[in-house]
């Protein structure tokens, strides 16, 4: 009986002995199938939360790209805005730069300037004109040359920046273009009076010869050359200039310094033979020198401040000094604008500048307050 339960005790011993490694490599097997499960179920879990992180990544830079190209749509909008504004102030001071004179005939017209004594230096003719001596230059008669020194003569050139027009020169009396009236010039007077077939003068030598300024050369103009030859007295009258036309309010409801309602106004020439009228605005609205309509009347609806010039201009082309008016329309509330004003293209960002102006109220600026409140 002892040696039976030794001889089951030795085979359980070696049972055990054997079947201990088995489940030892299968618990092994099991738990490196665990492990291996649960770094797959990792990598999985990483990759999936790098692909979630690309997309967000993905579409925030899609978003910062978006809202890069809407600033920089904004901002070339401003540089358009800048240019078109830019460009505007070059064409005003362009369209301002108008060469006038007290001392002399200037002539918007037929682009010329008349009545200049002989022996005039080029530096005093230049301090003539009115302007900055610095940005007025005169040329020689092909335009080629910049004359600095020395006196001026017929058909010499003068220029003024930021004015495309050229104007010729006239020297009372200076036919042949030496800057001076001397002999020469009287043989060419009487050549031309006695219509001496070639010698005919036109253009500008006819004004030279023109001395006394009546538009005509005649025999009077020969007296004058000669006195001045002889005894260097020039009897020339003084320069007539065409009378300023006359602006008059026809309509328009006033309280205190400003209008409440539309203004009308009408422009009327005062001078016999002029060529034309013309009128230009400036302040709220700005247009450029026009000729006024047949019947003279102009009319302005919108608030805002306005100051307009008129000008009559003679048979020679010469401008009138100008007759002004100002007016300030205070007929509602300030003057609100969009720019741009509405879009035809769905996005889902859209800018606008919004200008807001309350001129002439005496409101201080610094004082107005106002709220965007949305609609209906």
């Amino acid at each position: 009986m002892k040696k039976k339960i030794i001889c089951i005790f030795i085979i359980f011993a070696i049972a055990c002995n054997f079947l201990l490694p088995i489940v030892s490599v299968g618990a092994e097997t099991t738990k490196e199938q665990t492990n291996k499960s649960k770094t797959t179920n990792e990598v999985e879990t990483t990759q999936k939360r790098e692909t979630t992180q690309k997309e967000e990544t993905k579409q925030a830079n899609s978003q910062t790209e978006t809202v890069k190209q809407e600033e920089e749509k904004v901002e070339e909008s401003k540089k358009e805005e800048t240019k078109e504004e830019t460009s505007k102030e070059t064409n005003k001071q362009t369209s301002n730069a108008i060469l006038t004179s007290s001392e002399y005939l200037v002539s918007e017209l037929y682009h010329f300037v008349a009545r200049i004594l002989p022996g005039t230096p080029v530096k005093n003719f230049k301090e003539n004109l009115d302007g900055e001596v610095s940005k007025l230059h005169v040329y020689s008669k092909d335009g080629k040359e910049e004359i600095t020194s020395g006196n001026v003569s017929t058909q010499m050139q003068v220029k003024q920046d930021n004015n495309p027009t050229t104007y010729d020169l006239s020297v009372i009396g200076d036919i042949n273009g030496d800057g001076q009236a001397n002999q020469i010039d009287l043989n060419l007077l009487i050549k031309h009076i006695i219509g001496l077939k070639g010698k005919e003068l036109t253009g500008i030598y006819y004004r030279a010869g023109d001395l006394t300024g009546d538009s005509l050369v005649d025999q009077r103009d020969i007296n004058v050359i000669i006195r001045y030859i002889v005894f260097g007295e020039l009897d020339i009258p003084e320069i007539e200039r065409p009378k300023t036309p006359t602006i008059t309010v026809v309509s328009g409801e006033k309280v205190g310094e400003n209008y409440v309602s539309g203004v009308t106004l009408k422009i009327t020439s005062n001078e016999k033979d002029s060529v034309k009228t013309t009128y230009l605005v400036s302040g709220s609205e700005t247009k450029e020198e026009t000729e006024i309509p047949k019947d003279g009347v102009l009319t302005f609806t919108k608030k805002g401040m306005y100051q307009i010039l008129a000008y009559t201009y003679s048979k020679d082309g010469v401008k009138s000094m100008p007759a002004k008016i100002n007016i300030n329309i205070q007929n509602g509330g300030p003057n609100i604008t969009f720019a741009p004003n509405g879009n035809t293209t769905w996005k889902t960002k859209q800018t606008t500048k919004v200008t807001i102006e309350d001129v002439g109220t005496g409101i201080k600026a610094d004082s107005l307050k106002y709220a965007w409140v949305q609609g209906d």
